[in-house]
């Protein structure tokens, strides 16, 4: 994840927690991985073929601006409620008649261009919270405002845990911790760098360490024994694939986020069986000189939208069609800057769709207006599309998984927008 600095006391706090929660909710999470980890070790194929894509799920932590990520300067309250925090329309490039990107955002136009970008303004979650830490605790576990304790794994978890896996890595977050979003997937784990997923200790007792290992796991068919082989498998596939050597076919930027992607196109291009990935990029929580033109918000964006391109573009002459990027918040900011030059929590905001099978180069939207009788609670962007109705949607069409959308998404019947096929 990219550092966060920004004067949100419950933010700084959050980005120091374990993304599973406190102690009780990590150990019932860690529980639910263990039950689901009675899937038998696979012997891993020479190459992975699913119909199924590879879903890469990009969270901006800390609510991103919509706003200005997708500016709706066709709204004539647009431009007042930001006198100083706005993308002037002449450092935009028009998407349709209503809405444009910024500058910063401009690597991406070449896929809207071709359909493969689809963006959802005025989308999120439909609980109120204006929390970082529950607003994402909600999203992920796929339950806005849902709580009961019993629910302690993730929307794409459940996914995988209801569904048949080929590989011992079906998914993995590029970060030191297990976001909640993939808690409960058999065969799931949190890897920074996956050049440096192994034992540790001497290199010269490495082989004898790992063999001894292996004969108490090979003795032990309980779950702990065969997530233990699934581990060394794991770190077999890793080498095996050697993402320290991948050759892509583009230049990426030297940002971390970017670094992260690479690691995840390698993953991808193996064709190993690995179903979701997810890439993290904070900094997005601007209550003070957002620097939405020349500052920190400006170089966020085009970190974003440097990466995001140059990982498309690695991905797509070979692989446009096996893979669906998702890219969202935990919720937009306020319609009006505040006294310090930033913006504060809101509610609604936009989430982008990337892929060869996705329904793009379009703005999906039902506006609902930015002015202060349309507001949400008179301050905010209102929510007219439920981000588990696109979720659930590629769940279905691009993950093959429709028969399980009730337990994905507990307690919510979706209403599909036709964002992809």
């Amino acid at each position: 994840m990219e550092r966060i600095d920004c004067g949100c006391t419950e933010y700084n706090e959050l980005s120091r927690r374990n993304f599973l929660g406190d102690g009780r909710k990590a150990a019932a999470a860690a529980a639910a991985m263990l039950a689901t980890a009675w899937v038998p070790k696979v012997v891993l194929a020479r190459d992975h073929d699913s119909a199924r894509d590879t879903l890469v799920n990009v969270f901006l932590r800390g609510g991103a601006d919509g706003l200005n990520l997708v500016v709706p300067h066709g709204d004539p309250d647009y431009l007042g409620a930001r006198p100083t925090e706005n993308v002037p329309v002449n450092q935009t490039e028009p998407l349709d008649t209503f809405f444009g990107l910024p500058r910063a955002m401009a690597p991406l136009n070449q896929f809207y261009a071709v359909n493969d970008l689809l963006i959802v303004h005025a989308t999120g979650s439909t609980d109120p919270t204006r929390s970082h830490f529950d607003a994402q605790k909600y999203l992920e576990y796929g339950v806005p405002g849902f709580r009961d304790p019993s629910v302690v794994t993730g929307w794409l978890g459940r996914h995988l845990a209801t569904t048949k896996g080929t590989g011992p890595l079906r998914a993995v977050a590029l970060s030191s911790t297990l976001p909640r979003a993939l808690a409960g997937g058999p065969q799931t784990l949190p890897i920074r760098d996956l050049n440096r997923f192994d034992l540790d200790g001497r290199t010269s007792t490495l082989l004898d360490r790992r063999q001894i290992i292996s004969n108490a796991y090979e003795a032990d068919r309980s779950v702990i024994g065969v997530g233990g082989l699934n581990t060394f498998d794991t770190i077999d596939l890793l080498d095996r694939i050697d993402a320290r050597s991948y050759q892509p076919t583009v230049n990426y930027p030297t940002t971390s986020f970017a670094r992260s992607l690479q690691s995840a196109a390698a993953l991808i291009k193996a064709d190993v069986g690995v179903e979701a990935i997810e890439v993290d990029l904070g900094g997005w929580d601007t209550h003070s000189t957002q620097g939405t033109v020349g500052g920190r918000f400006e170089t966020n964006m085009a970190t974003l939208a440097q990466g995001l391109a140059a990982f498309y573009g690695d991905l797509y002459a070979t692989h446009r069609n096996k893979v669906t990027i998702l890219v969202h918040s935990e919720f937009g900011r306020r319609v009006e800057e505040n006294g310090s030059n930033g913006t504060d929590h809101g509610h609604g905001g936009c989430i982008f769709v990337m892929g060869g099978n996705v329904n793009g180069g379009r703005v999906l939207t039902q506006w609902p207006g930015l002015s202060l009788q349309t507001r949400w609670q008179g301050y905010d962007l209102d929510v007219t599309i439920d981000y588990r109705d696109l979720f659930a949607e590629i769940v279905d069409k691009r993950l093959g998984n429709g028969a399980s959308l009730a337990s994905v998404f507990p307690r919510h019947t979706p209403n599909y927008h036709n964002i992809c096929v």
